[in-house]
């Protein structure tokens, strides 16, 4: 729907509760003539290090935006499902998408 936008998260985890099995995060985005005007843009964020990375000491980063993804019609998103925090910005229109 219009003015619609998802709050930044992760689409899985390396806990109980988060496991979800999910490794890999796709979305293709089906949006007939999108413009960066209407919005609805996926934003990532720098990669998180997983549980064995900040065993041998790795630091958790500050949230830093990495990229703005536009929904453009055809357009195929891969991430790490565990590991890149997002969100998609609210929307100007209605926006398509298929997420797995």
């Amino acid at each position: 729907p219009k003015e619609a936008f998802y709050k930044k998260h992760m689409d899985g985890g390396y806990d109980s509760k988060l496991n979800n099995g999910r490794k890999v995060t796709a979305i293709f985005y089906a949006n007939q003539d999108w413009t960066s005007s209407d919005g609805g843009q996926l934003r990532l964020y720098k990669r998180r290090p997983n549980p064995f990375q900040l065993e041998k000491g790795a630091c958790e980063p500050e949230d830093e935006m990495e990229h703005d993804v536009n929904p453009v019609g055809g357009r195929l998103v891969l991430f790490r499902s565990r590991d890149i925090p997002h969100e998609v910005l609210p929307t100007g229109r209605k926006r398509f998408a298929v997420s797995l």
